[in-house]
C-alpha cells in the first residue's frame, strides 16, 4: 500500500500570487510618499531593480522545480474502426481502406498483435508533431521521458520528442498501463525491446521499472482501488527516479491522467470511482496534457496554459478541469 499524501496545508498558485503582489503594493505606496524629485526617482531606480530581482530569483526557482507534463496517447488507429485489422489485410498483405492509416506498419513479429496493441493514426502522427513543435516554442525539453508500453502510447512519446535538440531515450513503465477492466480484449502482447530498436525507437535499456512486463498478467482481476493505487506508486517511482528539476513526460493513457492527477491534487488522496474510470476517456481527449509541478514537500499544484490547446471542429486537445477537480 503507497503512502498517503500528508494533511500538510497546500500552497496554491494563488496564495503564491497574493504574496507577490502584497511586496508590489508596497513598493508602490513607499513610491508615492513626497519628497524631492531627486530622491523620488532615486528611491523609483532603487524599487525597479529590487522588483527585477525578485522576478530573476522567482524565474530561477521556477527553473529548478520539477514538472510534471501528464500526456494522453494521440489517436490509435482502431479509432477510425474497430474492424480495421480484419479490412485490412488482404491475402495477408496490409493495404489501408483509409487515409488515415498509415501507409506502412512498424515491424513486428506477429501482425495480429496490432490487434489489441494498435499503431497511432496519421493525424494521430502529425498532432504530436505540431504539439512537439508547440513545446520547443516555448522553450519546454523533457530530461527524461517514461511511457506505458502500449504502442500507442510508445509512439506518441517518440513523436513529441522527435525534434528536440537533447536526445531523450523511453524510459517504459508498465505501471502506467490503463485500467485493466476497461480493456475486452485483454492485455496485449507488447513490443519488445529488439523490435523497437528495428523500428528506431531509442529505449533507456538502463531504466529499472516499478514493474515487469509479465507482472501485468497480474492486474486483469484488479479493481479501482487497486488501479489508483498501482497510479500512485507509479508517479512515486517516476518522482524519485527522475532528475530532481527538470521537465518530465509521462505518456499514458486518460484513466491513469485522471488518477495520478487528482492524487497529487488532493491532500487527502482523493478516491476516483470505476464510473469515473469508464468515464476518462469522453473527458480527456487525445493528446490532452495535464501540468503539474510541487508548490510543497507534499502536495502538488497544477501549471495552467503551458501550450495552446489544439482545436479542429468538435475535437479539442483541452481537458475537462471540472472532471479532474476533487468532488
Amino acid at each position: 500500500m503507497p503512502r498517503r499524501f500528508s494533511e500538510q496545508k497546500k500552497m496554491t498558485v494563488g496564495e503564491l500570487l497574493e504574496n507577490d503582489d502584497t511586496d508590489l503594493e508596497g513598493i508602490s505606496d513607499a513610491s508615492s510618499h513626497d519628497g524631492s524629485s531627486m530622491k523620488e526617482s532615486l528611491f523609483e531606480s532603487d524599487s525597479e531593480e529590487e522588483v527585477d530581482m525578485k522576478a530573476k530569483k522567482k524565474s530561477d526557482e521556477e527553473s529548478n522545480k520539477m514538472r510534471i507534463f501528464l500526456f494522453r496517447n494521440s489517436e490509435p488507429v482502431n479509432n477510425i474502426s474497430d474492424q480495421w485489422m480484419a479490412k485490412s489485410f488482404v491475402d495477408g498483405k496490409y493495404v489501408r481502406y483509409d487515409l488515415n492509416q498509415p501507409s506502412e506498419l512498424l515491424h513486428r513479429t506477429s501482425t495480429s498483435a496490432f490487434k489489441s496493441d494498435p499503431p497511432l493514426t496519421v493525424i494521430g502522427s502529425r498532432m504530436c508533431e505540431v504539439i512537439g513543435e508547440a513545446f520547443i516554442s516555448r522553450d519546454i525539453e523533457f530530461d527524461a521521458v517514461y511511457c506505458s508500453p502500449s504502442l500507442r502510447c510508445i509512439q506518441t512519446a517518440h513523436k513529441l520528442i522527435s525534434m528536440q535538440k537533447k536526445r531523450v531515450p523511453l524510459r517504459i513503465e508498465p505501471m502506467l498501463y490503463s485500467f485493466c477492466e476497461i480493456h475486452r480484449l485483454g492485455i496485449p502482447q507488447f513490443m519488445s525491446e529488439s523490435e523497437l530498436a528495428t523500428n528506431e525507437i531509442a529505449i533507456d535499456k538502463n531504466y529499472e521499472p516499478f514493474f515487469k512486463l509479465n507482472d501485468l498478467m497480474t492486474l486483469r482481476t484488479e479493481n479501482c482501488l487497486h488501479f489508483q493505487e498501482r497510479s500512485h506508486q507509479a508517479i512515486q517511482h517516476i518522482a524519485k527516479a527522475a532528475p530532481p528539476r527538470g521537465n518530465i513526460l509521462v505518456v499514458t493513457h486518460a484513466c491513469n491522467i485522471h488518477a495520478i492527477a487528482r492524487a497529487l491534487k488532493s491532500e487527502s488522496g482523493d478516491k476516483v470511482t470505476t464510473l469515473e474510470m469508464h468515464k476518462a476517456r469522453q473527458f480527456y481527449p487525445y493528446c490532452s496534457l495535464v501540468c503539474m509541478k510541487p508548490c510543497s514537500r507534499h502536495s502538488w499544484t497544477q501549471v495552467a496554459n503551458v501550450i495552446p490547446a489544439m482545436n479542429c471542429t468538435d475535437f479539442t486537445t483541452r481537458f475537462n478541469h471540472h472532471f479532474l477537480s476533487p468532488r
